[in-house]
């Protein structure tokens, strides 16, 4: 085998190994979700009528004190998924506009952009925070609209997540 058959090879696996879209639901019902480290947790939305689970990185805001930034891609989404919001113990939240959004990150600054609508009821719901544990449920329903193609829109419905919150902070760069 050459080296640029064995490099072919290694690179794909590395790719199958890093997915992150979670396993779906057995015929029995729906499986017990848990994320694998370094992952804090799961969403779990339809976007155009399939259902897609994905393993997320949860972190406390670094740049709004009491909110949490939940994101992760997986399979089948082009760009990745966050959600920040207002972190309280239960019921509905206010929504971070600036910092929720369907887009790339980049290594300082999301592109490729798709943004919260205002003429849609977007709401994020928490179930239950348990500070002494970290752990955080909730729903959200989304709408978001391409940027640059304003007639480009993707909903994010009968969205659920289920994470642990460290206590590290989010920012979009490595600042220092």
């Amino acid at each position: 085998m050459n080296k640029k058959m064995a490099l072919f090879l290694c690179l794909g696996c590395l790719l199958v190994a890093c997915s992150h879209e979670l396993p779906t639901a057995t015929k029995s019902g729906r499986e017990k979700l848990e994320a694998p480290q370094p992952f804090d947790g799961f969403i779990e939305m339809k976007k155009d009528g399939i259902t897609h689970r994905l393993f997320i990185f949860a972190n406390t805001n670094g740049y709004k004190n009491g909110e949490v930034v939940l994101h992760g891609s997986g399979e089948g989404l082009d760009r990745e998924l966050m959600l920040t919001f207002e972190l309280k113990s239960q019921g509905r939240v206010a929504l971070n506009k600036e910092m929720t959004g369907f887009w790339d990150l980049g290594l300082c600054i999301p592109f490729r952009r798709y943004l919260l609508v205002d003429d849609f009821s977007n709401s994020i719901n928490i179930d239950s925070y348990d500070a002494q544990t970290g752990k955080l449920s909730g729903r959200f329903s989304l709408r978001m609209r391409n940027e640059v193609s304003p007639y480009d829109t993707i909903v994010f419905s009968n969205g659920r997540f289920e994470t642990r919150l460290p206590e590290i902070e989010f920012t979009y760069c490595i600042e220092g």
